[in-house]
């Protein structure tokens, strides 16, 4: 058997308990006694409740019942909550309305309308809800025979009750009826020739004393109850039917009265009632139709129509109403020209005229407001004075005129209106459907900033937002302002944010009215960006106050500002791996192609120059400063692939002497003497000289100056007024190891192999003591610093970014995996873990030893494996263990807990979140290329955080 997700209504069930209850009750009173109404305004439901598993509850539930006019409002009609017992099957049976002696408001179902009902099972969300069909209304059944629950007797007036004659004395009434007793078809007795007979309680006829026939007229001889009841004079055109209808009409004419006390006192001709009451002591007025209880009551305006109780009752002198609905324009007295559909619509109108009403309470407060528009139940239930308004089913706003509401915020979320859009909300007029490419689309919400507008599609983000889904050159035509104005045609963006408010307006003609586009700065009365009419461009040739300079050039920029910023002109900036270019292109017939920018010609953060007419490179500037001249990969300060010619005055060198002419292959050396221990020989003072290294001599004093290849035993000493170096030197073009230090093997004894160390110099005073820096060979790319090994840190360790390097698992042979570090502003430990919950839903969660003398400031993540349980911790971290509970048994839940470090390294070498630099690094960068910076602009990197 399928089990419903988590309620099940038996809608036969239901229809049949509510057929047996009303069956039931209608047989409850006994043939020929009269008894107050006995039928139970109950209905009786059944229902299913299941688990979230889909097991079937069984146990007692609370849940609330609910009537609603929709399926979709917010706003219960009627409401109850029972306890409900459910079965080994989770099902149950109530009766709603049973809580309460009088049971379920019979008014309910006296209106017409369907109704839903809605079930909610304790704190569970409502379910869907249920139309009630048929049956249900039947409860009404019970006051077929009443109005409002009152017998029709109670309406009738008694003859104290209504005013007394005053002119025409009136014929007696006799309260009997026709007929009494049963019909006997029995002798027939005598009477007079064409007149209506008159039957005794036998059948037999008595006399001819009600109504003769005269031929062209009717002789009332008698008195008929209710029957062509009242005046016994006046004009035979009107008709009426009820007790005192059309009674003291003096002069009125082709009227016609059904029901007590319909157009009575009325002399105005050509009007019809139909209601008691209808149409009461109407004087002069005419063409008026009035159906229903105490419609137009009193009224002496014209050519009103009123269906409806109390319709257009207190209307006094307005025309041209109508009215349908119970109290519908109840309370105008003179504004002509109304028409309401509905329920109390237009009930408040006193004066207002051509106002428009169709729906339950639509315009119901509106009191004077004149040509409003109402349609949909409540529709414009707000408006009290406005004029000119529309509304479809939308509330409307207390006193706004000239406005168009279309659907209920919260309930439509689109809506489609294919055609024209006329008014101030949309400033479109005269548009036809075809100019707009899928129709106009409008989104309503409420009033401010959330107000959205959409062209061709539903807008999303955007407050104003045109789209199209033509393709064809069509397609390219979304938006244009056009105007005959001499003042040319202007858009303005102005926002009034206070970090600054700001004021521009782009358009055409509208600056100097020279055919000119502009884009022009309100605040400061100046035009930003400036297009004349034959194509110039000007950025900055217009200032305020009308100090205008054509643009000279086909882009012309320009700036007054004499400070550091002053030189901001002009920048190109793009994020494309390919660089950002600007192309400088002649066609004339010696023309050539030229491209200027950066990272465009090797892609390794160069500047470039180069010549597209000949696909070559002609400068480039490297990352590091290098020049090249006819190379895009510069060696040197300036590296030049070709001849260099010096034209005139020589070359200079460091030691500022100039070279005027190409050397030699031999020279002249002098100041060169063999130092003790610089194991150099050969050679005198002057002349010329040639060195060699004497391998046998333990170097001791080698001058940062000197490059040697050669193994050296004992210590290698270097000193010089700059940084010592050691440059190893290879020649030929192939890569291969340039300098090795090697530790010494280990001894015959089995020891461990000679370490290498680095130490750098300690410090004098209060100054840092010195770093060591390991430095990769530049490039594209640059060279890496390799540790084959374990490498161990006994500090702090700081980096740019980190990931680990492994050969790739699904590729070992051809490919690395890389995953890059978790990281944190705080020393933050991570432990994690699956457990299983026991039979009373939880579990106790075991961690390391160590941890709480390792961590404080705990942070927990709980997570359901397989199903959905508010699993929560029981008890925090408490002896190395927390507790897991509020599951069910079997749950696996996984869990998650992080601690911040607090040993006693970690509180003493507490990582900053952020710091200051040194006064040496500020102003320089780590890696000054990512900033737009350069290279000469980088950090030393040899001085790290200081602890």
């Amino acid at each position: 058997m399928r089990r419903c997700p988590s309620m099940c209504f038996q809608l036969p069930g239901l229809l049949l308990a509510l057929l047996l209850v009303a069956h039931a009750a209608a047989g409850q009173t006994a043939p020929g006694v009269t008894a107050s109404p006995t039928i139970p305004h109950v209905i009786q439901f059944s229902g299913e409740i299941t688990n979230a598993d889909g097991s079937p509850r069984v146990d007692v539930v609370g849940v609330r019942f609910s009537l609603y006019g929709d399926s979709k409002s917010t706003a219960a009609l009627w409401q109850e909550a029972q306890n409900v017992i459910t079965n080994d099957q989770g099902r149950y049976t109530v009766l709603l309305g049973s809580t309460t002696t009088d049971g379920l408001p019979i008014d309910l179902f006296s209106n017409n309308e369907a109704h839903w009902l809605g079930v909610q099972v304790e704190q569970q969300p409502e379910q869907p809800r249920i139309l009630l069909v048929a049956v249900p209304y039947a409860l009404k059944a019970g006051d077929a025979q009443t109005l409002g629950g009152k017998p029709l007797s109670a309406f009738v007036l008694s003859d104290s009750a209504l005013p007394a004659a005053t002119s025409a004395p009136k014929a007696s009434v006799a309260n009997q009826s026709l007929i009494r007793g049963p019909l006997q078809l029995g002798s027939v007795g005598s009477g007079s020739t064409n007149a209506v007979a008159k039957f005794d309680s036998f059948g037999n006829v008595v006399g001819s004393t009600l109504v003769s026939d005269l031929g062209t007229t009717l002789q009332v001889l008698g008195n008929i109850t209710g029957i062509l009841q009242g005046t016994t004079f006046g004009d035979l055109t009107n008709a009426s039917v009820g007790n005192l209808a059309l009674d003291f009409n003096i002069s009125g004419v082709n009227n016609t009265a059904m029901g007590d006390g319909a157009l009575y006192q009325t002399t105005a001709s050509r009007n019809s009632a139909f209601g008691s009451l209808a149409m009461v002591k109407n004087t002069s007025g005419t063409d008026n139709t009035a159906v229903g209880y105490g419609a137009l009551n009193e009224s002496t305006g014209n050519n009103n129509t009123a269906v409806g109780s109390s319709a257009l009752s207190s209307n006094t002198t307005g025309n041209s109403n109508m009215a349908i609905g119970g109290f519908a324009l109840a309370n105008n007295t003179s504004g002509p020209a109304n028409t309401a559909g509905g329920y109390s619509a237009l009930n408040q109108n006193t004066t207002g005229t051509n106002n428009t009403a169709f729906g339950v309470s639509a315009l119901v407060n509106l009191t004077s407001g004149s040509t409003n528009t109402a349609l949909g139940s409540n529709a414009g239930q707000n408006l009290t004075t406005g004029n000119n308004n529309i509304y479809i089913d939308n509330p409307g706003v207390a006193t706004e005129s000239n406005v168009i509401r279309i659907g209920t915020v919260g309930l439509q979320t689109d809506t489609f209106l294919t055609g024209v859009i006329h008014g101030n909300g949309s400033e479109l007029t005269n548009l036809p459907a075809t100019a707009l490419a899928g129709g106009v689309t409008v989104v309503p919400y409420s009033q401010g900033a959330s107000a959205k507008f959409g062209l061709g599609n539903t807008p999303g983000t955007f407050q104003f937002d045109v789209q199209n889904a033509d393709t064809s050159a069509n397609g390219a035509n979304l938006f244009r302002i056009q105007t005959p104005s001499t003042n040319g045609a202007t858009m303005h963006f102005i926002s009034t944010s206070s970090n600054p408010a700001t004021h521009f307006g782009f358009g055409s003609n509208f600056i100097l009215g020279q055919g000119e586009f502009g884009i022009y700065d309100y605040n400061s009365s100046a035009a930003r960006l400036w297009i004349d009419a034959i194509g110039t461009v000007g950025v900055g040739t217009f200032g305020g106050g009308g100090n205008f300079t054509r643009p000279a050039y086909t882009l012309d920029v320009q700036n007054t500002d004499g400070s550091g910023l002053g030189q901001h002109i002009f920048r190109i900036q793009t994020p494309s791996s390919f660089g950002a270019v600007m192309r400088l292109v002649s066609t004339a017939t010696n023309g050539r192609d030229w491209g200027i920018g950066t990272n465009f010609v090797v892609g390794a953060g160069e500047f470039g120059i180069y010549d597209y007419t000949a696909a070559t490179n002609r400068l480039l500037i490297s990352a590091a400063g290098n020049v090249g001249i006819g190379t895009t990969a510069p060696a040197a300060t300036l590296d030049v692939a070709g001849n260099l010619k010096v034209r005139s005055g020589g070359i200079t060198f460091p030691d500022n002497t100039v070279q005027t002419t190409a050397g030699t292959a031999s020279g002249t050396i002098t100041g060169v003497t063999t130092a003790t221990g610089s194991g150099l020989t050969g050679g005198a003072s002057s002349g010329n000289v040639s060195l060699a290294v004497d391998s046998t001599v333990v170097r001791t004093n080698v001058n940062n100056a000197f490059s040697v290849s050669q193994t050296i035993s004992g210590n290698l000493n270097l000193n010089g007024s700059d940084p010592a170096q050691i440059n190893a030197v290879t020649s030929g073009t192939a890569a291969g190891t340039s300098l090795t230090l090697n530790g010494g093997a280990a001894g015959s004894g089995g020891g461990a192999g000679g370490a290498i160390r680095i130490t750098a110099g300690a410090a004098s005073g209060p100054s840092a003591g010195g770093n060591i820096v390991l430095t990769p060979g530049s490039g594209t790319p640059n060279g890496v610093v390799t540790i084959i090994g374990n490498a161990s840190v006994s500090g702090t360790f700081s980096k740019g970014a980190g990931s680990f390097k492994i050969d790739d698992p699904l590729d070992p042979a051809n490919k690395y995996l890389y995953h890059s570090f978790v990281e944190s502003p705080d020393m933050k430990n991570v432990y994690d873990g699956v457990v299983v919950l026991d039979k009373r839903g939880e579990v106790w969660v075991q961690l390391p030893d160590y941890f709480e003398a390792l961590n404080k400031d705990f942070r927990y993540q709980l997570t359901c494996i397989g199903k959905f349980a508010p699993v929560y911790i029981a008890q925090e971290i408490s002896g190395n263990r927390f507790k897991i509970a509020g599951g069910r048994r079997g749950l696996q839940v996984s869990w998650q807990v992080t601690g911040i470090r607090h040993d006693a390294y970690a509180n003493a070498h507490r990582i900053p979140g952020e710091e200051e630099k040194p006064a040496a690094e500020r102003g320089s960068y780590l890696h000054p290329e990512l900033f737009v910076q350069p290279h000469s602009q980088t950090a030393e990197p040899s001085q790290g955080r200081q602890e």
